[in-house]
């Protein structure tokens, strides 16, 4: 029923598709594609940041405040390499210097 009514709407309807773009990809949008990839981006950290604790509490017990404060400042990136570090080191001030 709602189809055939829009048999004599063609050029209406052909008219607003030109004029209003729909999007393939919701990230192809300007702001809401910007705010999955900085959403992504935080999600990343934050999982390096929990493996980096975990790894450093199993090989050195408690992780002392300050060194949580460090880690917190760290990007990605950062947490990464610190990650691979953890292997070389011999104290969490070591890693963190």
């Amino acid at each position: 029923m709602i189809l055939a009514g829009l048999r004599r709407l063609e050029e209406t309807v052909e008219r607003e598709i030109k004029r209003m773009p729909v999007l393939l990809d919701i990230l192809d949008h300007k702001v809401l594609g910007r705010e999955f990839k900085r959403g992504k981006a935080e999600g990343v950290q934050e999982g390096e940041q929990t493996v980096l604790r975990r790894m450093m509490a199993k090989r050195f017990g408690e992780i002392p405040g300050w060194a949580e404060e460090a880690l917190t400042s760290k990007s990605a990136a950062e947490l990464e390499a610190l990650c691979e570090r953890l292997l070389d080191v011999t104290s969490i001030e070591e890693l963190l210097r």
